[in-house]
């Protein structure tokens, strides 16, 4: 008889999708989602970055920051004045599950400082910045807003998500930080 002890044990399992037999749409958590491509993504980026310049950069942000916080209000994630700091902090690390479960891959979130709105997230194979021709700056963008989105939705305290390595620009992974701001930058 096999020894159970040695298996291995399977890592985070994302949700199932749903699928509407009567509508054929899909929703993951009952957010309704598509099923496309990274590459519509990225050559969408391209397209804005031709014809937009620095400009895609906010846009790309901005869309993303909506697409936080919608995924708080989802999820049910938003904290108020009462939640305890520790409950904080594993509502924050929820962010590692919404991205393997939409596909994204696999992040590690550390929360660095609470009380600063200071968090680190981490991805070592963004599609993102893999799909992106090299670059001299960060292009993680989407990245960028969704997480800024996602912490000030949490938290219900703004704060601007910035990417500090980048593996377009040669960085071994893609690396992001939030920091509070004073006004909501989207």
């Amino acid at each position: 008889m096999p020894d159970d002890s040695t298996a291995a044990t399977p890592g985070p399992q994302p949700p199932p999708l749903v699928m509407d037999p009567a509508t054929g749409h899909m929703t993951l958590w009952g957010v309704p989602v598509w099923i496309i491509p990274p590459q519509y993504h990225a050559e969408m980026q391209a397209e804005l970055e031709a014809l937009s310049g620095k400009a895609a950069k906010g846009m790309l942000y901005r869309v993303a920051f909506r697409s936080g916080r919608r995924a708080v209000g989802a999820l049910g994630l938003a904290c108020d004045a009462g939640t305890p700091e520790a409950e904080r902090s594993a509502r924050l690390r929820r962010f590692e599950e919404i991205t393997l479960a939409a596909g994204h891959g696999i992040s590690t979130v550390t929360v660095d400082d609470l009380a600063r709105r200071e968090l680190t997230m981490t991805m070592k194979h963004s599609l993102l910045a893999t799909m992106h021709p090299p670059s001299k700056e960060p292009v993680c963008h989407y990245y960028e807003g969704f997480l800024a989105g996602f912490v000030t939705a949490v938290l219900g305290m703004p704060v601007e998500g910035v990417e500090t390595e980048c593996r377009a620009k040669g960085d071994a992974q893609c690396s992001f930080r939030t920091r509070a701001v004073a006004h909501t930058p989207v």
